[in-house]
């Protein structure tokens, strides 16, 4: 199952940056979009987040349909329908959050990473006793 999310924020190389470190994966710039990144993380599911820049004016005339999409990602609030699994660790998930001044909220197993307040990324640190027992092999197995 392949995961992609798409995300708008103010600061998309720092915003990356930190998913990067939260996923132990690897931060591509976009070739075509500027200020445009995608992280993809090292898990055997393929997840991957774009994140594209809020209210990005055109640097081109030609540029009005990037920026209109832009503006269209910046409009929506947004929220991960499911809980991902991550490469961090709880305590690594509290540095990252405090460092980058996002809000994080522990719900059971399930971390909340407020990333603005209309930005919400669900994630499954590891060592969460969820993500270990109901991994995709195990379910696949049965």
């Amino acid at each position: 199952m392949i995961r992609s999310i798409t995300i708008s924020v103010q600061n998309p190389l720092r915003v990356a940056k930190a998913l990067a470190e939260i996923w132990e994966g690897h931060l591509l710039p976009f070739l075509f979009l500027p200020h445009t990144y995608i992280v993809l993380a090292k898990d055997e599911w393929g997840t991957s987040i774009e994140i594209y820049p809020a209210d990005q004016p055109p640097e081109r005339e030609d540029d009005q349909a990037i920026a209109s999409f832009y503006s269209f990602l910046a409009e929506r609030p947004a929220a991960t329908p499911e809980p991902i699994p991550v490469s961090a660790n709880l305590v690594h998930l509290r540095a990252i959050a405090q460092r980058e001044g996002w809000h994080l909220v522990v719900q059971g197993r399930i971390v909340e990473l407020w990333l603005t307040s209309q930005l919400k990324l669900e994630l499954l640190p590891r060592g969460a006793w969820y993500a270990e027992t109901f991994e995709l092999n195990t379910l696949c197995a049965a």
